[in-house]
């Protein structure tokens, strides 16, 4: 056993960057080890998950999922009146996902106006997480929401943060963003961006997380395709970053993984669903099937941070 100081009362693993950047693969890979419970993309709980009536990972919706069941029954008793309780704590969501992220003067004026309501948003992610500690003796989550509007409020709340920022090729996430892809959690398409919005998005993301980033204790720079390519020596090289347990984190053989734990996760990639024997391949499809006057404008538009991840070629 490692001497070093391995846990508090919990971690929580924050995966950072923009969507479609592989973070359901990453997340459900963190989560099989038994110290650790995945969550995905938990800023869908209370949209797609409850009011929408969506399905846990489990296959079941909020009512009759035996995980998420009890802990809306603890923090709410009879659960009758979840959804008007969903639509509080959703409009709250909002509030915290309009936070200013390149303008820190403004960011700072926000933050200052809407302080309780930021505040009491980050109060009740902190007694979740509680609840989800309690109910799976984990000592780790793993939480894929990626936007960096939450990890403004978590780092004032959750002692011992640990953030992975996540990066993929922009145009690799354009192209993932152009196809239709259906959600069996809610039985509908998820809605397509235009290139446009996805590069502005990326860009805006990962700038906010550039600025932050010195202001975390722990935080990690991964590149989608270096993992895809490496995955055990990722995995050992997060772990040392996070001063966690060596070998903590499972081992991948001939980049496959036999997934063995159930799972609760509440949002992300719809393929979180046929995640049972993980193939760890990258996906770069984009290369051939983006068309042309996309791959120029992404790349002039995104130039400066594709430079500085390397992603030039």
């Amino acid at each position: 056993m490692s001497q070093r100081n391995i846990y508090p009362i919990y971690s929580l693993i924050y995966i950072a960057g923009a969507e479609r950047s592989g973070s359901t693969l990453l997340d459900t890979i963190l989560g099989e080890s038994k110290s650790c419970f995945s969550i995905g993309e938990f800023r869908q709980f209370w949209k797609s998950f409850i009011l929408k009536n969506g399905l846990c990972t489990c296959q079941k919706n909020y009512k009759d999922c035996p995980f998420w069941g009890q802990i809306l029954k603890e923090l709410f008793g009879n659960t009758g009146n979840i959804k008007n309780i969903a639509m509080y704590y959703y409009k709250l969501q909002k509030i915290v996902e309009r936070i200013p992220l390149v303008n820190l003067k403004k960011q700072k004026e926000y933050l200052f106006k809407y302080h309780k309501e930021i505040s009491e948003f980050g109060s009740f992610l902190k007694e979740i997480y509680n609840k989800v500690i309690k109910f799976s003796s984990a000592k780790i989550i793993i939480d894929s929401s990626k936007v960096p509007y939450w990890l403004i409020v978590l780092k004032n709340f959750i002692p011992n943060l640990m953030v992975i920022h996540l990066v993929r090729d922009p145009r690799a996430v354009t192209y993932s963003w152009t196809k239709r892809k259906f959600d069996y959690s809610i039985n509908n398409y998820i809605k397509t961006h235009h290139p446009f919005t996805t590069a502005r998005n990326w860009l805006k993301y990962n700038i906010a997380l550039e600025k932050i980033k010195s202001e975390l204790q722990y935080y990690y720079f991964l590149r989608y395709e270096d993992f895809v390519n490496h995955p055990n020596k990722y995995l050992r090289e997060i772990e040392k970053s996070f001063n966690l347990e060596k070998n903590i984190f499972p081992e991948i053989r001939n980049y496959q993984l036999l997934v063995k734990k159930d799972r609760h996760q509440v949002g992300g990639n719809p393929d979180r669903f046929k995640m049972k024997n993980i193939q760890i391949k990258g996906d770069f499809t984009w290369k051939k099937q983006l068309p042309l006057k996309y791959k120029i404008f992404i790349t002039m538009l995104t130039f400066p941070f594709l430079k500085r991840y390397k992603y030039l070629f």
